[in-house]
C-alpha cells in the first residue's frame, strides 16, 4: 500500500492523474449514515430507517464526500454500537464513540444484540437485524444514538466515525396503545382519540354496550346527541376530533338483494346505493332511503 510519504510530488500527483493512489494515500475518510432513523424505536423490533427502510452505512471521502468505492478499504467492517443521544455538538466531526458508549447493564443481556458487524461491499453495507433489548425502556435519559466505528484502521489514513440522528426508546408494549388514524370496525373504542383506555369516557361507553368503533358508530348515527353529551361528554374541537376519527373508519362493504337487484354499500356509515345496475352516492340518497335500508337490516 501506498503512502503519500514515501512518495515525491512529481509521482503522487501522476498517480491521482491516472486514478492509481488508493484511498489509504488519502488524508481521512469518514463513515456516514446514508439515512435518518426513525424517530422513535420500539424494544424488540428490528431497528429501520426512515419510512422503514433498511439503513445504509457508507465510507466516504472527507474531502470530497465521495464514497469510497475502491481498495481494501471498501470492504472495511464497520461495528455499530449504541452511544447517548446527547453530547456536545460543538464536537462536529472530531466526535468519537469512546467516552459516550452506552454501559452494558449487568447481568442482562446486550443493549443491542444482532448483527453488530456490518462488512461494506464497494463502500456501503446494510444494518439489518439489530434490536434494542427490552430493559432498554428502563434507562434515563431514554435518547440515544447509533455509531459507526472502523473495526481496524489503515495505514495514511483516519476514519472517523459516524452516528446517526437522536431517537427515543418506549416499551414495546406501548404497540398495542397505539391509536390508529384508520381504524377498523372491530377496534376496541379506545383506539379513538380522546378516549382513554379505561379512562372515564371508555367505561361510560362500555356501560352503554360501546364496545367496537363500529358500536360507536352506529350509535353516533342514530343517537348522536346522546352520545356526544350523555356519554363521551365531550365537546368542540376534542369531540370533531374524535368523530372525525371514527368516521375514518376503514373497510367497504355491500349487501346485494340478487331478486330485487339492489344493496347498499356502507363502511358502517352509509355510503351508497346499488339499484338496476346502478351506484348511486349517499349524497344522493333521501333520509327515507338511508331510513328504509336500515329498518331492513342492510345496516
Amino acid at each position: 500500500m501506498i503512502c503519500t510519504n514515501t512518495l515525491n510530488i512529481n509521482s503522487f500527483f501522476s498517480l491521482i492523474k491516472h486514478g492509481h493512489l488508493t484511498t489509504s494515500a488519502r488524508t481521512s475518510m469518514k463513515l456516514v449514515f446514508r439515512n435518518g432513523i426513525s424517530r422513535t424505536i420500539l424494544t424488540g423490533e428490528e431497528i429501520k430507517g426512515e419510512n422503514n427502510a433498511p439503513i445504509e452505512v457508507a465510507l466516504v471521502d472527507d474531502s470530497t464526500g465521495n464514497i469510497v468505492d475502491v481498495g481494501r478499504e471498501s470492504s472495511l467492517i464497520v461495528e455499530i454500537v449504541l452511544v447517548n443521544g446527547e453530547f456536545d455538538a460543538s464536537e462536529g466531526d472530531d466526535w468519537t464513540v469512546e467516552g459516550n458508549i452506552v454501559p452494558e447493564m449487568e447481568g442482562k443481556k446486550p443493549l443491542l444484540p444482532g448483527n453488530i458487524c456490518v462488512k461494506l461491499q464497494r463502500g456501503v453495507g446494510v444494518v439489518d437485524n439489530i434490536k434494542l433489548s427490552h430493559h432498554m425502556s428502563r434507562l434515563k435519559p431514554r435518547m440515544f444514538r447509533l455509531g459507526a466505528r472502523a473495526f481496524h484502521t489503515f495505514d495514511c489514513a483516519r476514519v472517523k466515525e459516524g452516528k446517526t440522528n437522536p431517537f427515543t426508546v418506549k416499551d414495546y408494549r406501548n404497540k398495542y396503545k397505539r391509536k390508529h388514524a384508520n381504524p377498523s370496525p372491530s377496534d376496541e373504542v379506545w383506539r379513538l382519540v380522546n378516549i382513554g383506555k379505561e379512562g372515564a369516557i371508555h367505561k361510560r361507553l362500555k356501560s352503554q354496550n360501546i364496545f367496537t368503533v363500529q358500536d360507536f358508530l352506529i350509535r353516533l348515527r342514530n343517537n348522536h346527541e346522546e352520545l356526544k353529551s350523555a356519554i363521551v361528554q365531550l365537546s368542540g374541537k376534542k369531540w370533531e376530533d374524535l368523530v372525525s376519527n371514527a368516521k375514518a373508519c376503514t373497510g367497504m362493504y355491500c349487501y346485494i338483494n340478487r331478486q330485487k337487484n339492489t344493496g347498499v354499500v356502507f363502511n358502517i356509515i352509509i355510503r351508497g346505493l346499488y339499484s338496476e345496475n346502478q351506484y348511486f352516492t349517499s349524497t344522493m340518497l333521501s333520509e327515507n332511503h338511508k331510513a328504509y335500508f336500515i329498518q331492513t337490516k342492510f345496516f
